[in-house]
């Protein structure tokens, strides 16, 4: 063997190919460690001899060449060997010499020149260092490089900091860039944070920043000189080191000392260089792909420009302007392009590929090391848009056509992959200009239902680049346009739907190992699936997806939606927070503070996840609705185990209490408040949902109600949410407009939509009667199952039927519709009252189509009368509200899902046409009144006042009407308690209350008028159904509001020689009810039946309510007679005296006369003159023709003492004021007495009475027209108290006793007949009341015949008169 020497070794070096130079090189192979040492000691030596004949850098070649040449396994020993450490250690001596002689040397004259944006320093002694640097760099790279490099090697370079040297010569000189780049790749993961915290990333940057001058001279230039080449090796380089340090930095392995360098060099001028440079890259790339330095260069710097993005997103606004965004997307869309032809040739090789029992098409791969180069790059430019949008989607710099551009392109992508034959031109598409439909056009006629499973080994081998693309389409989807989103959403269901299929099988599993939970693809696969069901078109094609895949799509869903309810399930927070506070007391290591805080801490934790999870549970409950439009679809979701949800557990038994506490200052309530809030969302979110889904098929209803019972679950929630939006306390009722806390009112409105997805879901159960049934009388637990009592003590006695103490829904319907009568209008002016007030109307008259409703609801004749009142409310408002604050008051559902909220539709229920049979004996003409009953009725619009009119009355008619409970509403007297708040009189006359007393009576007409006729002929000679018989009465009159039907249904007409109380008509029996006292028999019990009389009084009150209008312009006309007959000439007005002219005093004893009556022998004395003037009687008594002249006194007979004083002291009243009058220019219009004021206040309607009728005996029309007067005034005078019972008595006095009808009827000529037709009026209006005076008792119980007769007789005839012009001006 030769002798190894460095002389040797230096001539092979000088000599590489001559023989010596080989036969050294041979030797060094074969050389072992010792000999190798001798070498090196000698090396060693001379290094630190500074021999003259032996330079460094020429012992340094020979090192290298040592370092190059030495076998493997000689190598790892001599990197072992204490001299090639020392030798290598003084080669780091000098590179630091060098370097820092580089830098300090004072007699150096440094010239800067900028080249390719890195500096280099020239000096003038350059030609000396830099060849042994040269050498000295060369050598370590080579080490580093040798696989027996060990970590002593690598301690010494980083102790020596040779990296910053290294990177500091980068900058010197251009000659050693390439060797400084080998050198730092060489083992550049261990030296990473050095060369970080060498600034190593500015470095770098100036190498890259040469990228765009370089190209554009390629570009310019026609050939390509190696110059060029190996510039753009040398950018290559760099840019691979400097995306492995950014790679590093990233990691969980480096410090935040290197991620800060990262940022702070993102955020620098430099990186725009290296952007600048990516830009260009990616242009070149496009326009020669072929060429493979390019490639890769441009390959590098997108890894670089992903990490950068991804360390600092704040740079992520640099790349939206156009020039960039339309760079990386036009570079995407090639990529995508690319990757999807080689599938396209990869799919052809495998229908080329004949098969056969030994091969078959998997043989051929799907993918190729090409797909592989590609799918990275575009995993790191999708990388760049997801942390574009991240960071900026807010913003308004992201332009909505990029966004779009990028969501065709992403859509077009994953939908050719899942094609089988993928066609060239569909590849096309990608990179086109977004456009409404372009993709129905592209993908219309496409076939989506089936997807090869070797797809499966794409999206195994390519996984992530799949979580990556998916997650950035997730991102863009959020700003994406509606129209947009619209367009793809459909096809993107069907890729979900293939996609999920292929994970789903069984055999394909494996493929995506998992730990726990979904793979990070399913995930997002997942998260795509809970989006695109909040729009029609992709829903429309879950909702055709195989069955096995519900698990996967509405499942999550329903799971997410499912964990809001159950929050708050009864005692399961209670315990665990239980269970930890125990074990915060045992530890007692822990002071109380600190368990105090530790205690804040987790229930600030437990509020955080609280708040989170209600959040989704609405979103999820809102996309859940959204998908209720699609029966196939809720079919899906009854499937897939949605209306588990239905379970009465996850509704607290004391959800107010839960919601609601006291104990807490203003900041804690302020919190609990909003969580709160949340809550009932939540809920109320949950009741909307079930009233769409149970809204949509009848399958999903019976299901309800046979195996997930919601009727006690909904009356549960039902009952507490409505008691605590009107409690039974007034005065802690939900405060319409007294409520001016924010938090508050938000509170309230969220118990409110709890309230109203409750009643919803009452109404969605429209079509099916036995669940309607049901709702009335529903078990509180399935008979199925054992009762607990502990879990129904939420059950109250008010909520039950009698039917076995079964649950009704109709007590809590009724509390919603009658709480705060008081505040009617105020309710119905808020949209949230509103609201519940039209669900509420429309589920009791959805409820009243079942004889169980009528049933529970006429035992309570308060809640009746409270509906009534309820009905002619918002008959009000729907009169007295414009057309724009009707729109404005329309009711909307808006649960908006993240905010709420859609209202569901309320279908009416169709009025069947009820064909009257032949009326035996009914007058079928229809007048006037029916046309202003049928015009009331169109004039209902559909606003929400009108609506909720229209089911409140629809649904009250219903129940009057019933069939099935007729005769227990009959005898019952329902109707009597019911129409009792529509009464009204002319004094106060309502004219809401008139119209719907009409429409109801008018509906009642049309459904059981012929019923109630039946009934009472049935039972007229009944003496068993005497009760029945007079109540059909009752019935009857209110079934008959048209005035023209009256004689010949009721029977009030005038037969001559025939008292209409002896009639077997309708009237008549309720003139008897009015006027009989009648005695019923219980047992041994004998009593007077107290229903009669105030039965039959309200019937007539309601029956005549029709002729008010036209009463109280006859009492007009009659008042303005009386006034009228007082303003005729003076003359006239003492016609009935003789003219006296009396020159004598008025002291003088001549002018007096005394009276006294048959009772008393008391004189009273008057004065003469005004006798004589007024009266006829007296002007002939007292003229001396008549015997009575000349006695003293005169015995006035028929009149009592106190009647005469008064009647006396009202002509001398009126006498006085004439005379006045007389010494007045004028008619004397102004008299006091015209008026009636001169009469004292003392006088009670017994003295006005007996006035006038000793007026009318004495022949006194003066005092005659004062007491009229009088009387007109104090009947409408509703300060009067007594009013109606002087009207009884004025009735009673003036009567005509000669005649039946009382002296009412017009063709009799009665002087008091204009006076006893006004007080019919009024009795007859308010006879309710005027039954109940002492002076109706007085007339009844003098049971005089002849009085109650004729009371009953002009009552008739009053109302016949009225008939008689009321069709006297009917067209007809």
């Amino acid at each position: 063997m030769q002798d190894l020497g460095i002389t040797a070794i230096h001539h092979a070096l000088q000599f590489p190919t001559d023989l010596e130079s080989i036969r050294t090189h041979e030797a060094l192979a074969q050389a072992d460690a010792p000999t190798v040492d001798r070498v090196l000691k000698r090396i060693l030596s001379y290094l630190q001899g500074r021999n003259q004949r032996w330079p460094d850098r020429r012992l340094f070649r020979c090192l290298d060449y040592i370092v190059q040449r030495s076998n493997h396994q000689a190598t790892r020993v001599i990197f072992q060997l204490r001299s090639f450490r020392s030798c290598l250690k003084a080669a780091l001596d000098r590179l630091a010499k060098n370097s820092s002689l580089t830098a300090t040397t004072t007699t150096t004259i440094t010239t800067e020149r900028e080249e390719g944006g890195i500096q280099y320093h020239d000096t003038n002694n350059k030609n000396e260092i830099t060849p042994s640097v040269e050498t000295i760099i060369k050598l370590i790279g080579n080490v580093l490089e040798h696989p027996s490099c060990n970590d002593r090697i690598l301690m010494d370079i980083r102790q020596n900091q040779s990296i910053m040297y290294i990177l500091q010569w980068i900058t010197v000189s251009s000659r050693l860039e390439i060797i400084c780049l080998h050198a730092l790749a060489a083992k550049g993961k261990f030296f990473a944070k050095d060369m970080i915290g060498y600034d190593a990333f500015w470095t770098l940057a100036g190498l890259v920043g040469r990228v765009p001058d370089l190209l554009l001279l390629i570009r310019n230039s026609t050939t390509t000189t190696n110059s060029a080449t190996k510039t753009l090796y040398l950018c290559l380089k760099a840019a691979r080191i400097f995306e492995n340090l950014l790679n590093y930095a990233k990691s969980s392995r480096s410090n935040t000392q290197c991620l800060e360098k990262a940022v702070h060099f993102v955020h620098s001028v430099n990186f725009i260089g290296v952007a600048r440079g990516w830009e260009v890259a990616s242009s070149h790339y496009l326009e020669d792909p072929d060429n493979s330095t390019i490639r890769k260069l441009m390959h590098s710097l997108t890894s670089i420009v992903s990490s950068c993005v991804a360390v600092s997103k704040d740079v992520a606004s640099r790349f939206l302007d156009v020039r960039s965004s339309s760079t990386w997307r036009a570079t995407l869309s090639y990529d995508m392009k690319t990757f999807l032809n080689h599938m396209r040739q990869q799919q052809q090789l495998q229908q080329d590929q004949p098969m056969d029992s030994h091969n078959s098409m998997n043989s051929i791969s799907i993918t190729t090391p090409a797909m592989d180069e590609i799918a990275l790059r575009m995993q790191r430019l999708i990388r760049i848009t997801l942390s574009v949008v991240v960071s900026n989607g807010s913003k308004t710099m992201y332009r909505q056509s990029s966004v779009d551009e990028l969501i065709q392109d992403m859509t077009v992508f994953l939908l050719l992959l899942g094609f089988d034959v993928i066609v060239p031109e569909q590849i096309t598409t990608l990179g086109r200009p977004a456009a409404s439909g372009s993709i129905n056009a592209w993908f219309g006629d496409c076939d989506f239902h089936h997807i090869s499973s070797d797809k499966a080994i794409l999206f195994k081998k390519y996984q992530d680049f799949f979580v990556v693309l998916l997650e950035s389409y997730i991102q863009h989807l959020q700003l994406a346009s509606e129209w947009m989103v619209i367009n793809v959403s459909g096809y993107i269901a069907y890729f979900l739907i293939n996609i999920l299929s292929l994970l789903t099988n069984d055999s394909l599993k494996q493929e995506f190992p998992q730990k726990e939970g979904l793979s990070p693809i399913q995930a997002r696969l997942q998260k795509l699936v809970s989006y695109f069901l909040h729009f029609d078109n992709a829903v429309q094609v879950f909702a055709k997806a195989p069955t096995y895949l519900n698990d996967v799509i509405w499942l999550p869903t329903i799971q997410t939606a499912l964990q809001g309810l159950k929050l708050f399930t009864n005692g399961e927070n209670n315990d665990l927070e239980e269970k930890e506070d125990a074990f915060l007391m045992e530890d007692i290591i822990l002071s109380t503070k600190q368990q105090d805080r530790i205690k804040q801490e987790r229930k600030q934790k437990q509020e955080n996840n609280q708040t989170i999870i209600l959040y989704k549970s609405r979103r999820a409950f809102s996309v859940l609705r959204t998908v209720t439009k699609f029966s196939n679809a809720c079919a899906k979701l009854e499937q897939a185990g949605a209306l588990q949800m239905v379970n009465i557990n996850f509704i607290p038994n004391n959800f107010v209490g839960l919601l609601e506490k006291d104990d807490m200052d203003d900041k804690e309530e302020e919190k609990y408040s909003s969580l709160s809030v949340s809550v009932l969302n939540v809920y109320a979110s949950f009741t909307h949902f079930i009233a769409a889904l149970a809204s949509t098929m009848a399958l999903i209803r019976a299901k309800l109600r046979d195996a997930f019972s919601i009727g006690p679950v909904i009356m549960k929630l039902l009952w507490q949410a409505s008691h605590r939006v009107y409690p039974e306390k007034a005065n802690k009722g939900l405060p319409l407009s007294q409520k001016e806390d924010a938090t508050t009112k938000k509170k309230d409105d969220a118990w409110a939509h709890v309230v109203t997805g409750c009643l919803m879901v009452i109404n969605a159960f429209e079509f099916d009667n036995e669940s309607l049934q049901k709702w009335l009388a529903w078990p509180p637990v399935d008979d199925a199952h054992e009762r607990n009592e502990a879990e129904q003590v939420w059950i109250t006695p008010q909520m039950t039927s009698s039917l076995q103490g079964r649950l009704s829904v109709l007590p809590a319907i009724l509390h919603i519709l009658l709480s705060q009568q008081d505040n009617l209008q105020e309710r119905m002016n808020g949209d949230t009252h509103m609201g519940m007030l039209l669900q509420a109307a429309n589920a009791f008259n959805l409820l009243s189509l079942i004889p169980e409703c009528g049933i529970q609801l006429v035992r309570d004749t308060e809640a009746m009368q409270m509906l009534c009142v309820l009905l002619k409310g918002l008959l009000e408002h729907r009169k007295n509200t414009t057309h724009s604050s009707l729109e404005k008051a329309e009711v909307t559902d808006n649960i908006k899902m993240d905010e709420a909220t859609s209202e569901m539709s309320i279908v009416q229920d169709e009025q069947e046409d009820h064909e009257m049979e032949d009326r035996d004996g009914v007058d079928d003409r229809n007048g006037d009144f029916e046309s202003t009953i049928s015009d009331s009725k169109k004039s209902l619009s559909s606003s929400a006042s009108g609506r909720c009119f229209d089911f409140l009355h629809r649904g009250l008619v219903r129940v009057l009407t019933s069939q099935e409970n007729m005769r227990f509403i009959i005898s019952s007297d329902v109707l009597t308690a019911f129409l009792k708040p529509l009464r009204t009189s002319m004094i106060e006359m309502d004219s809401h209350k008139l119209e719907l007393s009409r429409m109801l009576c008018q509906s009642f007409s049309e459904e059981r008028l012929e019923d109630f006729i039946r009934l009472f002929r049935f039972t007229l000679d009944d003496d068993n159904a005497t009760r029945l018989h007079e109540l059909c009465a009752v019935a009857t009159s209110y079934a008959c509001p048209n005035p023209l039907q009256w004689g010949t249904v009721l029977g009030i007409q005038v037969v001559e020689e025939e008292e209409i109380i002896q009639s077997k008509s309708v009237f008549g029996a309720l003139c008897r009810m009015l006027v009989y006292d009648l005695l019923e028999q219980d047992s041994d019990t004998v009593y007077e039946a107290p229903y009669r009389r105030p039965a039959a009084a309200q019937a007539i009150e309601i029956l005549t309510q029709v002729l008010i209008p036209s009463w109280i312009v006859d009492c007009q006309d009659m008042y303005s007679h009386i006034q009228n007959s007082k303003k005729l000439p003076k003359q006239q007005q003492r016609k009935g005296g003789i003219g006296i002219n009396n020159k004598k005093g008025d002291d003088d004893s001549e002018n007096l006369v005394t009276f006294i009556t048959e009772y008393s022998n008391t004189p009273i004395i008057a004065k003469r003159v005004p006798l004589i003037r007024q009266s006829s009687f007296f002007a002939a008594l007292l003229s001396g023709e008549y015997a009575e002249n000349s006695c003293k006194p005169i015995k006035l007979m028929d009149i009592t003492d106190h009647a005469l004083k008064l009647f006396l002291d009202v002509v001398h009243s009126v006498s006085m004021t004439t005379q006045v009058g007389d010494t007045n220019d004028g008619d004397g219009d102004n008299n006091d007495w015209s008026h009636g004021n001169n009469l004292p206040s003392s006088m009670q309607w017994s003295d006005i009475i007996n006035i006038l009728l000793a007026a009318d005996r004495y022949g006194n029309e003066s005092v005659a027209n004062v007491c009229e007067e009088w009387i007109s005034r104090n009947l409408f005078d509703k300060q009067n108290k007594d009013r109606l019972n002087g009207a009884i008595l004025l009735f009673r006095k003036c009567r005509d006793p000669d005649t039946m009808d009382a002296g009412v009827a017009s063709d009799i000529v009665w002087p008091f007949q204009k006076i006893l037709k006004q007080a019919l009026m009024v009795i007859v209006t308010e006879l309710s009341i005027s039954c109940q005076t002492i002076e109706f008792n007085n007339m009844v119980q003098n049971n005089d015949e002849h009085e109650l007769s004729s009371f009953c007789q002009g009552i008739t005839v009053l109302i016949c008169s009225s008939i008689i012009k009321l069709s006297t001006h009917s067209p007809s």
